[in-house]
């Protein structure tokens, strides 16, 4: 399964479970180094755009609890890069609150 059959999958499962206590709005986490996941971001940005998000990325080297906050939807697409220990617990924060993360990285 390629990484951008993952991603229709998920933004067609997003279709059909939408979450009615949060805003139309998502973080991607990508990245432009080695695993340049620049052109996926600017793909799932639009399509996303285009179901009414409202979105916003990053190609930092870690997400902050203030990228997440507020956001219905976050997508790390960086590929092989470590978001680092802080990028997990902020991620365990979200998802514990009821946030929606999908991570997608290319086999190996």
């Amino acid at each position: 399964m390629t990484l951008e059959s993952v991603m229709k999958a998920t933004i067609i499962f997003l279709l059909f479970n939408p979450t009615s206590s949060w805003a139309n709005d998502a973080f991607i986490y990508y990245s432009t180094g080695g695993t340049n996941t620049s052109s996926q971001y600017n793909h799932i940005k639009s399509k996303l755009e285009d179901l009414g998000f409202t979105v916003t990325g990053s190609t930092s080297g870690t997400v902050s609890s203030s990228d997440l906050s507020g956001k219905e939807l976050v997508i790390d697409i960086a590929g092989t890069s470590n978001c680092g220990s802080s990028c997990k617990t902020n991620y365990e924060s979200y998802i514990g609150n009821g946030g929606h993360l999908v991570i997608l990285a290319p086999n190996g």
